[in-house]
């Protein structure tokens, strides 16, 4: 197994060169296109930023890194996620993204169907999408200090979901489907 790993202006990208689990993962920065390789060469496996200044994705992460499998952003000013991640990161499994300014979830991230865990705590959520209960691997997930008022009883479709948490919400009461 290669392991590589590459820094850019604050930016690390780890990536294993497996090339049948991570989809030959090849590039470990943002902006590999600018700076590297092709973007057929361009895939990243897991990337990790902590401490920044994106309110949005960069565009670079939205259009080149579609082999994604871990997703690690905190400690920042995001404000929230495209509203088509499913179809941008097919094989996403793992996404942390606590410690930023996130106020609401795309529906479309019940769409991302390796998800297995989600991270979300310390944001400024008020609600999640219903679409959200359905994720087909969906196992653990993490809601703790944010703003939530109430969990849907559209909870009931979650499956899978193995560990939820919730603490340090707003919310009154969960609902009877839990």
């Amino acid at each position: 197994v290669i392991v590589q790993l590459a820094s850019f202006a604050g930016i690390e990208a780890h990536c294993s060169g497996k090339l049948s689990v991570w989809n030959n993962c090849i590039v470990k920065v943002p902006l590999c296109t600018d700076l590297f390789f092709s973007q057929q060469h361009c895939n990243c496996a897991v990337f990790e930023l902590h401490g920044h200044n994106f309110s949005a994705l960069p565009t670079t992460m939205k259009t080149d890194m579609w082999a994604m499998k871990k997703m690690i952003i905190n400690h920042g000013p995001l404000q929230g996620l495209p509203e088509n991640i499913d179809s941008m990161y097919t094989y996403m499994s793992h996404l942390d993204l606590k410690h930023n300014g996130i106020t609401t979830i795309p529906s479309h991230i019940g769409g991302l169907r390796q998800l297995n865990k989600l991270i979300l705590s310390n944001n400024v959520l008020t609600s999640l999408p219903g679409r959200i209960w359905r994720s087909p691997s969906l196992f653990w997930l993490e809601l703790d200090n944010n703003e939530i008022v109430e969990l849907s009883g559209e909870i009931s479709n979650a499956g899978t979901l193995f560990n939820l948490m919730v603490s340090n919400n707003s919310i009154a009461e969960l609902p009877d489907e839990i």
